[in-house]
């Protein structure tokens, strides 16, 4: 199981240790110019500074630039961070899009309805920049809701699924079972958090998936054998050619129940909308398709 940390704890660095989530930019324009003094200029809307170190590419520039306009200034410190550590232009991921590519797709594009692109965008910053806050801790289901979703079970004439919730009991969820999506889940923002973000990106949109190309050898030792994991384990796949190959991931389908729940009503040590899908998106992959969210 993932341990509980708090969140107040040291922000997560790859390289360097970061003593408080509130480092200033001041401090850091001084010491990109060391002959310069600054005192208390707010740096914020002025079209002419560009406290952008690091970032050469003009594009990349302007996508940093509209974020930091689009966040609030807790979670543009954590841009910032993601910045100086080098995670950001990071392009550790399956398709070589960059964290920075892919938070600007979560800022740009639609996300799936009851989602907001500010609070996706806030989660995914805060994971990428403290994968410790991730966890596999269930919120809890409004009350409404549960009795309205096993009245509309029951009153299915044409049968349900093996899975689905007959009681209110079965929905008054207080384990997951997902300690090793959520592990998962870390290993990726710990590790790959351009990857990491561009899972967020696929999962929250309006099409709830995220497609990953991959060797045969990645799964097993021949293409035969691969795909008849594929099969077995009911993964959507394309294969592009004699060995490669294309999965497309999703999360089973009440999943986004669960993330709006947590989008408009988490507590604090629930899991978030992000934390939702992904695990459940793991899961899907694990129990052949039969995981339910709810």
């Amino acid at each position: 199981m993932i341990p509980k940390i708090s969140t107040n704890q040291q922000i997560y660095t790859n390289s360097t240790e970061i003593k408080k989530e509130t480092t200033s930019v001041e401090n850091t324009v001084a010491q990109t110019m060391p002959n310069k003094t600054i005192n208390n200029i707010s740096f914020k809307g002025l079209p002419f500074f560009q406290p952008l170190p690091g970032i050469t590419d003009k594009e990349d520039k302007q996508k940093y630039s509209e974020l930091a306009a689009f966040l609030d200034s807790r979670d543009e410190k954590k841009l910032e961070i993601l910045l100086k550590t080098g995670r950001l232009l990071s392009k550790d991921s399956n398709d070589t899009s960059s964290a920075l590519d892919n938070l600007y797709k979560i800022m740009k594009e639609p996300r799936i309805q009851g989602l907001s692109n500010k609070n996706i965008l806030s989660e995914t910053l805060s994971a990428l920049t403290n994968p410790f806050i991730i966890t596999q801790d269930f919120g809890e289901l409004p009350r409404e809701f549960i009795e309205k979703k096993v009245n509309e079970n029951l009153a299915n004439k044409s049968g349900l699924e093996p899975n689905a919730a007959k009681t209110t009991q079965d929905l008054e969820v207080d384990a997951s079972g997902t300690c090793v999506a959520a592990s998962i889940e870390f290993n990726l923002a710990d590790k790959k958090p351009a990857e990491f973000a561009r899972y967020v990106a696929g999962l929250t949109n309006q099409d709830m998936s995220v497609k990953v190309k991959l060797q045969d050898n990645d799964i097993s030792s021949n293409m035969v054998n691969t795909i008849d994991f594929l099969n077995q384990f009911k993964i959507d796949y394309k294969v592009l050619d004699w060995e490669n190959l294309e999965v497309n991931l999703k999360p089973d389908r009440d999943a986004i129940i669960r993330a709006r729940v947590q989008e408009s009503s988490a507590n604090p040590n629930d899991r978030s909308s992000i934390d939702v899908l992904l695990q459940s998106t793991f899961m899907q992959i694990g129990s052949q398709r039969t995981y339910n969210s709810l």
